[in-house]
């Protein structure tokens, strides 16, 4: 008799116990708007800051996700300044949310087109202050879905690869370009094609 209420008892506190386990995640519904707060924003990636787990929203700038209390959630959108925005404490289940975005310009680098008569015309872009020749900043717009895609996938390792070798091209190619522009004023013959 004395186990079976032990083993009641128990059960009763066990299950008492999974309520206060799941009020520590929270559904978070929501719109992504303009800063008109009537345009939606379609594509937006809303993503958990401390894991980067998260969704795109729909055509009409709504989304869907679960987090825990007190995450913060990070928005973000092509041609839109990034927005940060903490989840409540408060005892509920659910949170709906309304954004807005306010526009944003990305500076790009200036880009230098250079014709030759050896190899065919190439865009080779300035690079920003602190980089090597030819490598740009890269802008960390996009969803956390195509951020680690980018990481981890064998096409971005190639695509890497690919820019390494296009790039030690290049500075050879200069090299050369610049070897042969010197020997034509070495031997004060001009500069030919």
């Amino acid at each position: 008799m004395q186990k079976k209420f032990i083993l009641l008892l128990f059960g009763l506190l066990l299950s008492a116990s999974f309520p206060s386990l799941a009020q520590d995640w929270v559904r978070v519904t929501g719109s992504v708007m303009k800063s008109d707060k009537k345009t939606p924003v379609p594509g937006a990636s809303v993503a958990v800051t401390k894991n980067m787990r998260g969704t795109v929203t729909d055509a009409n700038g709504r989304f869907l996700l679960q987090v825990q209390k007190g995450d913060t959630l990070l928005i973000r959108a092509l041609g839109f300044k990034p927005k940060w925005h903490p989840v409540s404490k408060l005892p509920v289940q659910e949170i709906h949310v309304n954004i807005t975005l306010e526009e944003g310009n990305v500076m790009l680098g200036e880009v230098e087109i250079l014709a030759d008569s050896i190899t065919k015309p190439q865009v080779v872009p300035k690079p920003e202050k602190g980089l090597p020749p030819g490598l740009i900043k890269a802008s960390p717009v996009g969803s956390p879905f195509t951020y680690l895609y980018n990481i981890f996938s064998n096409e971005a390792k190639q695509r890497k690869e690919l820019q390494r070798l296009q790039m030690q091209e290049y500075l050879e190619y200069q090299k050369e370009e610049r070897k042969r522009y010197n020997t034509f004023f070495k031997d004060n013959t001009g500069y030919e094609n």
